[in-house]
């Protein structure tokens, strides 16, 4: 899915989130500001929503008076544009938005990566820095479960009451979204041993989209591997719908991250973007309405994390070289 946004452009900066100056903004000055308006614009490719870079792209305007055209490229699609870019000496984007930390590995050591801002931020590395962190749980029916019933571990999906009312998630969908399944095939307490105990549930597999609906209409109890914005994603429709979101004890973590390119068309535009990404008004605009975590902490809108003790080591990366052995378990047993 494409999509782009831009707004009109202007010289002086105006007033950020929270009334600050979003000249103050660590990572800046006047004379970057300057340089950055004057270029005028900014390109961003992501994997992100459409609404989460919406919202950069109008928070930065506010603040900058600068327009940004994004466009929404999901998985490997995105790499392979990023790759097909530098490849040929034209790179058209100025900022990523990627999961695949392999990939801005690969375009660091190659030159093609520009050192980000050096701000004080949680996640930031030289070239890269998280900017959203989602977790995978399960999904549940209000209606058909509640109060005690509602899992809080994935044992607790044995339960002979859920029999028939599981569905899950198609684990070649990607590796990325196969991460929690891997998780649980890695911990010690689960193993692949946990997967033949979940066959006793009869359990439907579908694709993420049909799962999430599935429970909102009541055909299923439950549904995994999910995340936390997909029952608003159902009741931004169905503001009604009787589905919700819940983490378990084993719980895998997605991030996203930020990127300025090498020879980009508007270099001074990107260094500010990044330092305003890293800041709370750019996170706050990213992650809120409850999109995703934010590594600032709990900002206004944003996700709150979960708990660290439950949360995997496991990575996409693992994952996704793993993911032939997860897709050759599910077809085997479901």
């Amino acid at each position: 899915m494409l999509s782009a946004a831009c707004g009109s452009s202007g010289n002086t900066p105006i007033p950020g989130g929270g009334g600050a100056l979003a000249s103050a903004l660590p990572g800046t000055d006047d004379k970057l500001i300057q340089q950055a308006q004057e270029e005028g614009q900014l390109v961003l490719y992501g994997s992100p929503r459409d609404e989460a870079m919406k919202a950069d792209a109008d928070a930065f305007r506010a603040a900058y008076g600068i327009n940004v055209s994004f466009t929404r490229i999901a998985g490997a699609p995105l790499t392979s544009r990023v790759d097909a870019e530098v490849n040929a000496g034209r790179v058209a984007v100025d900022v990523v938005f990627s999961p695949d930390v392999a990939a801005l590995d690969r375009w660091a050591a190659g030159g093609a990566l520009e050192p980000i801002p050096e701000v004080d931020y949680p996640t930031r590395e030289r070239y890269y820095a998280v900017m959203q962190i989602v977790g995978q749980g399960i999904v549940y029916n209000t209606d058909l479960v509640s109060g005690g019933d509602v899992p809080k571990t994935w044992n607790d999906l044995l339960n002979p009451k859920f029999k028939d009312m599981v569905v899950i998630g198609d684990p070649s969908t990607s590796g990325a979204y196969s991460q929690n399944y891997f998780a649980l095939l890695k911990d010690k307490r689960y193993g692949e041993d946990y997967f033949d105990k979940l066959k006793a549930q009869s359990p439907r597999v579908e694709t993420l989209a049909i799962v999430n609906q599935s429970v909102a209409a009541g055909d299923a109890a439950i549904g995994f591997t999910s995340f936390p914005t997909d029952p608003n994603i159902i009741k931004s429709t169905a503001p009604t719908a009787p589905i919700e979101f819940a983490y378990l004890d084993v719980v895998s973590t997605a991030n996203t991250y930020l990127a300025t390119m090498a020879n980009s068309p508007h270099p001074n535009a990107a260094k500010l973007f990044a330092a305003f990404m890293m800041s709370r008004e750019g996170q706050t605009a990213h992650n809120g309405d409850d999109r995703a975590t934010s590594p600032l902490g709990e900002l206004d809108g944003t996700l709150p994390a979960p708990d660290p003790d439950v949360v995997s080591d496991v990575t996409v990366v693992e994952a996704t070289k793993e993911l032939s052995t997860v897709v050759d378990l599910f077809r085997r047993l479901y």
